[in-house]
């Protein structure tokens, strides 16, 4: 067994200005190599810009922090002087801060609170930074207009920010020489505005290009304004849209995440696929072809797979799988692909390195990436176990927050297209029909006998899976041939019997186990088999694209 879920950090990409973090004078890193610093912390989020990050960590004692390093020429590191660092520093200024998120944009930074203030610093010469003033700040600064705002979510374009309140207010600020701010004014704005007429729609993601920006909300509908002159608002034309704008190509299906390129933009839709649109000189949106798209058009070398999260750079993108696979396709010169080689790929390639390693988050810079392993998959509809309530009225208790985390499990775990209501309704509350938990013999017995009758069937869907591969993407190696390693992948053996996984479902704390020995559990316990903490519940979802992968591996053979 591997450190399946041990929590580490991974960069690769250009290192031109040590945005890498690495201990390294190479200014290109072409495969994922894993990072030192900081020690003694649980790293909790990255964010990547133009060419600087921003990690957000937890120490012992529950305490977070910020650690910056790269270019530091706009004071973007927040350190108090215009200095680059080669290594992840603290960012003082922010200690005793409740940090929730960072987000990194070319030349500037902000940190969002769990009271819902936001903080900000480096590059102001565009507003973005939402002062009142064009200056730059060399720390943090908070953002006094929307102080008592109750912000949610954050984001950070080239010379634009953006964020979301708890009330529905959509605030931006910043450059709007391209219509970006969606104040259908061409102006710098300084100071954070509410976009008018976009109020109350519940939003809980907001994304920002290089001049366009992106919104999804609890309905999982997306909005998009701005610049379209590469197709990157996905509205079917090239047009500047001045004002949000609801993208009304994707079928009516519900959106669980967003993210935006420079130029372009990914979308992953709740039963896991993903689309893409805009600007694709480099092969960015995964198509196979060249040509830039001005509507979303769905990535087919996906179909096998379950998405649940994007990230994007300047002209690569980066797609996490829900068993925790990396896949990256455009722009390679740089080796921000991961691939080992300075080459870029129109087509999902996976990251090798990193098969046989959980990774939870992904993050595209300009021309470089990160990636963040160990524990629950990051994800906008994700909440992991250990979250911190805020004290803002975002959840109003522990039970709605739990609740609510199994929800949005379920959302990123099954392969229905139904969508569920962020709300909690009696029906949903006592409804059996989606969920499946540990109780009686009855069940069980139905559960076995479902068990045997897929043995006897499973040879015979091996050999379709065979003839039927044309969009299914090798997990093998880098040559596409099958991996020649003894021992199965780590997500594939169930933590508490170490054998391959028939039946493998998600726990509530996140991780996957073997049906039957996670019943077993938890009739006797009331803990996590990974972590030791408290189950609050033992609901049990099929992890239903774990089990296709598995049962189209060799390793399926121990089931014969």
């Amino acid at each position: 067994m591997g450190n399946l879920h041990k929590n580490q950090v991974f960069g690769f990409g250009s290192n031109e200005d040590s945005q890498l973090g690495l201990v390294t004078k190479e200014n290109i890193v072409k495969i994922p190599t894993q990072l030192n610093e900081p020690k003694d912390v649980i790293v909790r989020q990255i964010s990547a810009g133009g060419s600087h990050i921003a990690m957000l960590v937890e120490k012992s004692d529950r305490r977070r922090a910020v650690y910056t390093c790269g270019n530091g020429y706009s004071g973007q590191l927040g350190h108090g002087f215009l200095d680059s660092f080669s290594t992840p520093k603290r960012v003082d200024a922010l200690m005793n801060k409740k940090i929730r998120k960072v987000a990194c944009g070319s030349n500037h930074t902000l940190a969002l609170t769990y009271d819902g203030e936001v903080y900000s610093w480096g590059r102001g010469q565009d507003g973005q930074l939402g002062h009142g003033n064009l200056s730059q700040s060399l720390t943090p600064r908070k953002i006094e207009a929307i102080s008592k705002a109750g912000i949610i979510d954050i984001a950070a374009g080239d010379t634009h920010s953006a964020a979301i309140s708890s009330t529905g207010e959509v605030y931006t600020w910043g450059g709007g020489l391209s219509n970006f701010l969606g104040h259908k004014q061409n102006n710098k704005r300084p100071i954070p505005h509410i976009i008018p007429n976009f109020e109350n729609i519940d939003a809980v993601k907001i994304a920002c290009g290089a001049q366009h920006t992106v919104l999804l909300t609890s309905k999982g509908v997306v909005y998009s304004w701005g610049r379209g002159s590469d197709g990157q608002l996905g509205h079917g034309d090239f047009k500047f849209q001045p004002s949000p704008q609801k993208i009304e190509l994707l079928d009516k299906k519900p959106v669980s995440d967003i993210s935006c390129g420079r130029q372009y933009t990914t979308i992953v839709t709740m039963d896991g696929k993903l689309y893409t649109f805009g600007s694709n000189d480099c092969g960015q949106l995964g198509h196979s072809e060249l040509g830039t798209m001005n509507k979303p058009k769905l990535v087919k070398d996906f179909s096998a797979f379950h998405i649940v999260s994007v990230s994007c750079g300047n002209s690569h993108t980066l797609a996490l799988t829900i068993e925790g696979y990396v896949f990256g396709f455009g722009s390679g010169e740089q080796g921000q692909l991961g691939i080992g080689k300075n080459q870029g790929n129109q087509k999902p390639k996976l990251v090798s390195k990193l098969k046989n390693t959980l990774i939870r988050q992904v993050e595209c810079g300009n021309d470089f990436s990160f990636v963040l392993s160990g524990g629950p998959i990051h994800n906008p509809f994700f909440v992991p176990e250990d979250t911190e309530i805020p004290e803002t009225a975002i959840y109003e208790d522990r039970q709605n927050a739990e609740k609510l985390r199994l929800e949005k499990l379920y959302r990123i775990s099954t392969n229905k297209l139904n969508y569920i209501d962020l709300s909690f309704d009696e029906e949903y509350e006592t409804s059996s029909d989606d969920y499946t938990t540990s109780s009686s013999s009855g069940e069980e017995g139905e559960n076995k006998n479902e068990k045997k009758d897929n043995k006897e069937i499973k040879k015979e869907e091996k050999k379709d899976d065979k003839t039927n591969t044309n969009n299914k993407i090798d997990l093998g190696s880098e040559s596409g041939s099958e991996d020649s390693d003894d021992e199965p992948p780590d997500h594939f053996v169930c933590p508490i019997t170490f054998e391959v996984m028939f039946d493998p479902v998600l726990a509530s704390d996140g991780y996957s186990y073997e049906r039957e020995a996670i019943e077993d559990w938890f009739s006797k316990k009331d803990t996590s088999p990974m972590t030791g903490a408290n189950i609050t519940s033992k609901v049990l979802v099929p992890n239903n694209s774990l089990k296709e992968q598995i049962m189209s591996s060799k390793w399926a053979d121990e089931f014969d």
